[in-house]
């Protein structure tokens, strides 16, 4: 996928020895989370939300689901005349869509879930089929922890993590410390985004 916001793949070499690997660009950026910690303003977090949501926009029209989206997977780039760049990272565990054959190892072979529990939708927690809406759930959580520095859900275990995405609701944004200023309207759409259900949440990015 070529899409400013996504981090670009320029070559797949494998070696006579089998060895595969890819070349990418170089980026001098530091992580979402890093940048998040910096102090940022509301403007600064939306436009780099919208950055978010066009590169994940441009890997789903062509039937990518991310699957691992969290702070980290994303990288935010000082451009040239003073700009913040973001881009998408690490498509590693991404799925093809309307690929059956995608879904045979699915699981890893200790059985666990291929993702990052924090951030992981119910369906992709539970292990069923997922698609575009579960990054949007993924996003989601990334947004509740911008905006109220704090995550979604603490867990001690993966299992821990799958019971609270499969059955619990977050505090409201508004109802946490770092979030109880939020604008209504803001917390309606990271609730949106973490329903439980794929079919009560955005259905385009």
């Amino acid at each position: 996928v070529r899409h400013r916001n996504i981090v670009d793949v320029t070559d797949f070499v494998v070696l006579d020895d089998g060895t595969r690997f890819i070349v990418m660009e170089l980026l001098g950026g530091i992580s979402l989370g890093k940048w998040a910690r910096s102090g940022i303003d509301m403007p600064r977090a939306l436009a780099v939300l919208v950055q978010i949501c066009d590169g994940l926009a441009a890997a789903h029209n062509v039937g990518v689901v991310h699957r691992d989206l969290k702070p980290d997977n994303i990288i935010i780039v000082p451009t040239s005349d003073g700009a913040e760049l973001a881009k998408v990272l690490d498509f590693g565990v991404a799925k093809m869509l309307n690929r059956e054959d995608e879904d045979v190892g699915f699981q890893t072979a200790a059985g666990s879930v291929i993702g990052t529990p924090a951030y992981m939708s119910p369906e992709q927690a539970g292990g069923m089929l997922i698609d575009a809406r579960s990054d949007t759930y993924s996003l989601g959580a990334i947004m509740y922890e911008l905006f109220c520095g704090q995550p979604m859900f603490r867990g001690r275990s993966f299992g821990e993590y799958v019971r609270k995405h499969l059955t619990e609701m977050p505090i409201p944004p508004r109802q946490t410390a770092g979030g109880h200023l939020m604008d209504p309207q803001l917390e309606a759409l990271i609730l949106k985004c973490l329903e439980k259900d794929p079919n009560q949440r955005f259905s385009h990015i």
